[in-house]
């Protein structure tokens, strides 16, 4: 499988989280060429997004197919329009 890979780390009590959502799901929805997936930040997971160095939430990586991770970023509603330019950026490579 060639695609992108989006990978949004979130917690269930984050407001930040919840109000993002929409726009993240519309994100989503503009990029059917990328898989994106979400992973909740819980206590039973808690090796799985400290080894991947998620310092807090909302978080995003994105995964190329040929060059593995190539964007690491926090989300906020001011850093989520670049972070969907970054998404079209790396499709297309």
């Amino acid at each position: 499988m060639n695609k992108l890979v989006v990978v949004r780390f979130f917690a269930t009590w984050c407001k930040t989280c919840q109000a993002l959502r929409p726009s993240y799901d519309k994100l989503a929805s503009t990029n059917p060429d990328a898989i994106f997936l979400d992973v909740p930040v819980t206590d039973t997971n808690t090796n799985l997004h400290q080894g991947l160095g998620v310092p807090s939430v909302p978080y995003s990586h994105i995964y190329h197919p040929e060059k593995g991770l190539v964007e690491e970023t926090k989300l906020s509603r001011k850093t989520l329009a670049e972070f969907g330019e970054l998404i079209e950026k790396y499709a297309t490579m």
